[in-house]
């Protein structure tokens, strides 16, 4: 919806999420159609951007990554 923050680096800065996907070089349209994850309201994961620092889980613990991809037209995914 806009204005969403995300901290990608452990004690880096909050970010915009607009300004982190422009640096990765995504044009506008690219943007809007990456998925996204919220817990709580809070922007948790994005697609092409990770997981939000305070979502990792520390050094050596278990946890979940989420995965997205995209499958051609007509074709299915099995996993």
């Amino acid at each position: 919806s806009g204005g969403e923050r995300i901290r990608v680096a452990p004690g880096g800065p909050n970010r915009t999420l607009k300004n982190v996907l422009q640096e990765k070089g995504l044009s506008r349209w690219q943007r809007q159609n990456l998925p996204c994850l919220f817990h709580d309201g809070r922007l948790a994961w994005m697609a092409s951007v990770g997981i939000d620092a305070g979502y990792r889980c520390p050094e050596g613990g278990e946890g979940l990554s989420p995965r997205w991809t995209m499958a051609l037209p007509g074709s299915s995914v099995v996993e």
